[in-house]
């Protein structure tokens, strides 16, 4: 009896430690995306704010999803990752520019 419950609470003591650590380093990794992803969530962000503010969004070229090129992960904005639909000009871009509608 005293051997199982001795088991039992190793158990127990070996799963809240699992569980501290889980918790720890899974905000420690960075969510990486693949590139075909990242300009899937950027369009629809996008589209979103384009149909009910009438512009892009204000962290649109600023970098902020980290992604897998080539093997490496690089952290890219939406002006970035959306350069082939909105131009390679980053800063000039719009939701016109974009084909996003605006109301």
């Amino acid at each position: 009896m005293r051997v199982s419950i001795l088991i039992v609470v190793s158990a127990i003591v070996i799963l809240v430690i699992a569980l501290v650590l889980l918790a720890i380093f899974s905000s420690v990794i960075p969510d990486i995306q693949t590139i075909t992803g990242a300009r899937n969530q950027c369009s629809n962000i996008g589209i979103g704010t384009c149909s009910t503010s009438g512009t892009l969004p204000a962290n649109w070229a600023i970098p902020t999803y980290n992604v897998d090129e080539g093997g490496g992960v690089v952290t890219r904005s939406c002006a970035y990752l959306m350069r082939a639909t909105c131009g390679d000009d980053l800063t000039g871009q719009t939701c016109s520019r974009c084909g996003f509608r605006t109301p």
